[in-house]
């Protein structure tokens, strides 16, 4: 059984449903040369800015029988609890406020009145993860991750910006037998049996999967966070067997060869897909980013002419995409050939549509970081500024480094218009934003006393 519906919409880390905005992913270190290679391909597609959530939104559920019902509504300020509403099959409703500051991931309402909330908004597997409530609101027990599953398997679970995945969302469990325990399934396939009258839980071992590729996936996610790469191979192959033209999947497989250095096999088994694709898919992104895997195994592999050509077709799969772009960049800048680089991002903003296209701004950030990396910091200030807006903030994580880039390039007072902005669009998103809103002010105050003591006493 699954909640109601699905409360977040962070995108999820691994797998590549939208590269552009996926997140920085936490994993044990391995060999040298893949970590080089993955390092400039797989967390820079794209560098992680921020988890994407949104603004929650009161949702209702109901007991298995359908008796009970309660409503949570988030909190309006986003810190002072939210509010449920429990209505028992006969009597008055009671409302009372949770333990969640802002809103609870997803909730469950259990026949005898239960109301369980799962993680915290803007933070999945952070903090109290499960909170049991009584019908009048009174907490009956309360549990973290690591208490639920046991420090050793936190660590297996994706680790984003501000999560750790180590639940589907939405939620998916069911009732254990005599209604004594919740079943709930763990994004590595297993279970966790959480007793429903103290919270005591316990981990229930799935040792075979369905055929069912996204499962297998996720299991073979969390084997391979774990270093276990060789399982989790199996289990990816056993997967794109199932469903070969499934992208994402032939994406996770290639990484997962790459980290166990077996390059050979990953070029074989990225160009197998692109010539069973014809060199077109619907999913232009995505294929791009298979090109960008298999250019980094010609490398390992000292093979730069045909790392070259598959960084060139991963440009014409995705013209508008700038992961590709950004990589091709990279490339020929480690090989001494800048003059073709101002091209290639000339090119990749017109392909994009230019300054004014939508989503614009994140394209010219990863452009201006680019040449800030490559220590050209004017180059990078153009960039940003192409995409920046005196009335408004049009992309937080650009105005940021454009207020560095001023700095470095000894214009504080412009730095200081800038952070003022971002003052003024913090402040007015609410408290959610409180801590960016705190470093914003930091700045402006510092900037203001750097300027102060250059105009010198009054």
């Amino acid at each position: 059984m699954a909640s109601a519906a699905p409360l977040s919409r962070e995108v999820e880390p691994w797998v590549y449903d939208d590269v552009a905005t996926a997140e920085t992913i936490m994993r044990p270190v391995y060999s040298s040369t893949v970590l080089l290679l993955m390092a400039a391909i797989l967390i820079a597609a794209q560098p992680a800015r921020g988890d994407q959530w949104v603004t929650p939104q009161p949702v209702t559920v109901k007991s298995p029988s359908g008796r009970w019902q309660a409503t949570v509504v988030p909190a309006k300020d986003g810190k002072s609890g939210a509010t449920a509403t429990v209505r028992p099959p006969r009597g008055q409703p009671t409302s009372f406020t949770l333990r969640s500051p802002w809103m609870p991931v997803d909730v469950v309402l259990l026949d005898d009145g239960l109301l369980v909330a799962f993680d915290q908004w803007h933070s999945l597997g952070h903090g109290q993860v499960a909170i049991a409530y009584a019908p009048q609101g009174k907490v009956r027990w309360t549990r973290t991750l690591e208490e639920l599953v046991g420090k050793g398997r936190v660590v297996t679970f994706t680790h984003s910006v501000s999560s750790i995945w180590w639940r589907p969302t939405p939620l998916v469990w069911s009732l254990e037998r005599g209604c004594g325990a919740l079943l709930v399934r763990l994004r590595d396939e297993h279970q966790v049996r959480i007793r429903l009258a103290d919270g005591k839980a316990t981990i229930i071992a799935v040792d075979k999967l369905p055929d069912d590729p996204a499962r297998l996936g996720n299991r073979a996610g969390a084997l391979a966070n774990a270093g276990r790469l060789a399982e989790a191979v199996a289990l990816l192959e056993r997967a794109v067997a199932l469903k070969p033209d499934d992208l994402p999947l032939q994406l996770r497989l290639v990484e997962a060869l790459q980290r166990l250095e077996r390059h050979d096999q990953a070029v074989a088994a990225g160009q197998a897909v692109v010539k069973r694709l014809g060199g077109r898919a619907a999913d232009g992104t995505n294929l791009a980013n298979l090109h960008v895997l298999v250019a980094a195994s010609h490398q390992a592999s000292k093979r730069p002419a045909e790392a070259e050509r598959s960084l060139r077709a991963a440009v014409a799969a995705a013209p508008g995409y700038d992961h590709p772009s950004l990589r091709l960049a990279d490339f020929l800048r480690a090989r001494g050939r800048l003059g073709e680089v101002d091209a290639i991002f000339h090119e990749l903003v017109a392909r994009a549509g230019g300054p004014s296209a939508t989503n614009i701004d994140y394209l010219l950030l990863n452009v201006g970081d680019f040449y800030r990396r490559a220590g050209q910091p004017a180059k990078a200030r153009t960039n940003y500024l192409k995409a920046f807006r005196p009335d408004r903030v049009t992309n937080q994580f650009l105005y940021q480094a454009l207020a560095e880039v001023h700095e470095t390039l000894g214009d504080p007072r412009a730095a200081l218009d800038v952070y003022r902005q971002l003052v003024a669009h913090f402040t007015a998103l609410g408290p959610a934003f409180k801590h960016d809103l705190e470093r914003a002010r930091q700045n402006v105050a510092r900037l203001e006393r750097t300027l102060d003591a250059r105009r010198g006493p009054k």
